[in-house]
C-alpha cells in the first residue's frame, strides 16, 4: 500500500509542473530562443492588447489551427497576462482541411510551448483577438474619428469624466484608434450627447505615448461624475486637410484625410462658406476667393470623399458639414480650391483699383447716359414741334390781317362812290 502511494505521489510530482503552466502564466521565464524555434508565439496587431497567433522564421505564412474547446480559456489566460484585462473580441475561421492542429499545448512567455501537431479535422484558427481594456470607441458622431470617449471594461461600455481631460488623453485615444492625433477635446455641455451605463474612468493624467487609457493613472472606480461631464475628442485623422497644386500651403486644391488616403472635394455648392472652414483650420485666415472647374489649381487624383457640402462657415472643420461623403457624381475637373487670406501667391485677391475715366463705363452708367438721350431727343422734338406750330400761326394771322385790309378797301371805295354819286 505505502509503495502504491509512493508511486501516486511521484507522478503527481511530475504533472504538476505542466499544470502550473497552464494556470498561472509566468512572463518571469525566458526561455533561450534556440528551445522556442518552431513555437506559435504572441503577434501583436498593432497595440498590446490587440493579437494573434504565429509561427517563426520561415513559417510564418502557416496557420496556428488549436482544438475549439481549448480557445477561450488560451485567449482569457494570454489577455490577462498582457495585463489587457478579459477578452472583448475574439475573430476565428476554421482551419484548412488538411492543416496540422496544435494539441496539448503549454502557455509560457508568450508562446505555445510543448504542443503536438497532429491531423484533428476542425480545429479553429484565431485570426484577431482584442482584450477588454484595449477597446475604446468615440459615440453621438457619424465620424468615428470624432465623439464621445468609451471604454470596455467587464462585459459593459462605459464613459470616461472629462475631470484633467486634455489633448494628451485625447492623443491616446486617436492613437489608438488609428485616427491620428488630436484636435480637440470636449467635455461638459460640449459636442457630443451624453452617454449612458457606467463611468469607468476619471481624473485621468496621461503623458500622451501610453498604449491605451488603462495605462494612465487616475480614478478607475467610484467616480463623482455624471453623465454630463462626459469626455469628447475630434482626432485628425478624418478630419484632416491640406492645400495642394500650389508652392503656397495657403492656397490651393482642398483635400482631406480619410480611410488612410487624401482625396478631394467636389466644387458642387462650393462657396466661401465652406473655404472658410478650411483656411481656419489651418491657420490661413479667412477665405478670399473659391475656384472649382477649370479653377487656378491642377486637378488632384484619387477619391473624391466630399461633395455637396452645406457649411455654416463656423464648424471646425468640413466633416462637421451636412453634405454627401460617399458615392459623389464629380469628376476631378470639379476639384474645389481655395485662396485664404495669408497666401503669399501672385492671384493673392486685391480691392480693384478705380476705373480711370477713359475706361469703359459700367451698365449702371451706360443705362443713365442713354436715359439723358432720350430726354435730350424728346426736348429737341417738342422745341421743334413749338417753334413749327408757332410759325404756322404767324402765318396764319398775317394772311387774315391782309384779307382784312382788303376788305377795309373796298368798302372805303364803296363808300366813296356813294358819296360822290
Amino acid at each position: 500500500m505505502k509503495l502504491l502511494q509512493f508511486l501516486f505521489i511521484l507522478q503527481l510530482s511530475s504533472l504538476s509542473p505542466a499544470l502550473l503552466d497552464a494556470s498561472t502564466p509566468d512572463a518571469g521565464v525566458q526561455v533561450p530562443p534556440e528551445d522556442m524555434d518552431d513555437d506559435p508565439y504572441v503577434h501583436h496587431l498593432g497595440s498590446t492588447c490587440r493579437w494573434t497567433l504565429r509561427m517563426p522564421g520561415n513559417r510564418s505564412g502557416e496557420a496556428v489551427p488549436l482544438p475549439p474547446d481549448y480557445l477561450d480559456t488560451l485567449t482569457e489566460w494570454i489577455c490577462q497576462d498582457l495585463k489587457c484585462g478579459r477578452v472583448h473580441i475574439m475573430k476565428e475561421i476554421v482551419a484548412p482541411h488538411d492543416s496540422k492542429c496544435f494539441q496539448d499545448c503549454v502557455y509560457r512567455d508568450r508562446r505555445l510551448q510543448s504542443c503536438l501537431e497532429t491531423s484533428t479535422p476542425g480545429c479553429i484558427v484565431l485570426t484577431d483577438v482584442v482584450c477588454g481594456h484595449q477597446s475604446v470607441r468615440l459615440e453621438g458622431h457619424e465620424d468615428q474619428c470624432a465623439g464621445r470617449v468609451e471604454v470596455w471594461k467587464d462585459g459593459n461600455w462605459g464613459t470616461v469624466c472629462d475631470d484633467r481631460w486634455d489633448l494628451r488623453e485625447a492623443k491616446v485615444v486617436c492613437a489608438q484608434l488609428g485616427c491620428g492625433t488630436a484636435l480637440r477635446v470636449t467635455g461638459q455641455n460640449g459636442l457630443f450627447p451624453p452617454g449612458s451605463g457606467p463611468i469607468h474612468l476619471d481624473e485621468l493624467n496621461c503623458t500622451g505615448n501610453e498604449q491605451n487609457l488603462w495605462f494612465c493613472p487616475g480614478v478607475q472606480e467610484n467616480s463623482d461624475c455624471g453623465h454630463k461631464e462626459d469626455a469628447g475628442v475630434v482626432c485628425s485623422g478624418h478630419q484632416s486637410v491640406r492645400l495642394e497644386g500650389h508652392e503656397d500651403q495657403c492656397a490651393g486644391r482642398v483635400e482631406v484625410w480619410k480611410d488612410g488616403n487624401w482625396g478631394t472635394v467636389c466644387d458642387d455648392r462650393w462657396d466661401l462658406r465652406e473655404a472658410k472652414v478650411v483656411c481656419a483650420q489651418l491657420g490661413c485666415g479667412t477665405a478670399l476667393r473659391v475656384t472649382g472647374q477649370n479653377g487656378l489649381f491642377p486637378p488632384g487624383s484619387g477619391p473624391i470623399h466630399l461633395d455637396e457640402l452645406n457649411c455654416t462657415g463656423n464648424e471646425q472643420n468640413l466633416w462637421f458639414c451636412p453634405g454627401v461623403q460617399e458615392n459623389s457624381d464629380c469628376g476631378h475637373k470639379e476639384d474645389a480650391g481655395v485662396v485664404c487670406s495669408e497666401s503669399k501667391a501672385l492671384f493673392r485677391v486685391t480691392t480693384p483699383a478705380p476705373a480711370p475715366p477713359s475706361a469703359v463705363s459700367s451698365p449702371e452708367h451706360l443705362s443713365i447716359l442713354w436715359l439723358f438721350s432720350l430726354l435730350g431727343f424728346f426736348a429737341t422734338l417738342v422745341t421743334f414741334l413749338c417753334c413749327y406750330y408757332c410759325r404756322r400761326d404767324d402765318e396764319r394771322g398775317e394772311e387774315k390781317r391782309a384779307d382784312a385790309g382788303v376788305k377795309n378797301q373796298v368798302t372805303v371805295s364803296m363808300w366813296t362812290m356813294r358819296w360822290e354819286s
